[in-house]
Formats: C-alpha cells, sequence, structure tokens
C-alpha cells in the first residue's frame, strides 16, 4: 500500500525534524532563547488550528516547561518575569500575550 507507506514515511520525518530541533534547542540556545523559542512555537501551533497566535493560555506549568526545557522553575519564572519587564510579553496567570513576536524572533535568531 503505497499511500499509507508514504504517509507513514512523512510522519515519522516530521517526528526526527522534532526531536532534532528539541535537541539543538537544548544543546545550543540560552535560557531566554529556549523559553522564546517554545512561546513562538506554541504561538506558530495555536495559529495553525485558527487560534490566536498573540494570546494563548499556557497549558504547561512552569515546572513542565523547565523540565521540557532543561531548566530550573526559578530560572523559568525569572526569564518569563526579564521578557515581561522588556514589553515583550505580558502574563496573567496562565495567559500569554505576545507583544513583540520579532523580537522574541530576534531573541532565538530567526528574525
Amino acid at each position: 500500500m503505497p499511500s499509507l507507506q508514504h504517509h507513514f514515511f512523512a510522519i515519522m520525518g516530521n517526528e526526527i525534524a522534532k526531536d532534532q530541533q528539541i535537541h539543538t534547542l537544548l544543546s545550543s540556545y540560552t535560557a531566554e532563547a529556549r523559553t522564546a523559542s517554545l512561546l513562538l512555537g506554541l504561538s506558530s501551533r495555536y495559529s495553525l488550528v485558527a487560534y490566536s497566535p498573540n494570546r494563548f493560555l499556557l497549558s504547561m506549568t512552569r515546572s513542565d516547561i523547565g523540565e521540557y526545557l532543561g531548566l530550573t522553575v526559578e530560572t523559568v519564572s525569572r526569564i518569563l518575569t526579564g521578557l515581561q519587564r522588556k514589553g515583550l510579553i505580558a502574563v496573567n496567570n496562565r495567559e500569554i500575550g505576545l507583544l513583540n513576536i520579532e523580537a522574541l524572533r530576534g531573541i532565538i535568531g530567526t528574525n
């Protein structure tokens, strides 16, 4: 069944690409860049399913974010506060507003 095989290979290719992105994220980015990358990734995913890419609920706790990014909870909190002070994001409990997407992209070097 060639069509099923093609679909399977496409899914596997996407998963490998995601794994490589996570490896790059954890091995070469600063803590701030990791956090910015996570927020931009969530923004992109929300956009794909027709939700707001600029304002969304963060379903992960700061502890979950820390585990995912290889950071401590304190570091995640400090970075989110720093991004908020810079005017790049707005944080209200679990709601995140991305106020300056270009500046966030600049942090990870993709603008």
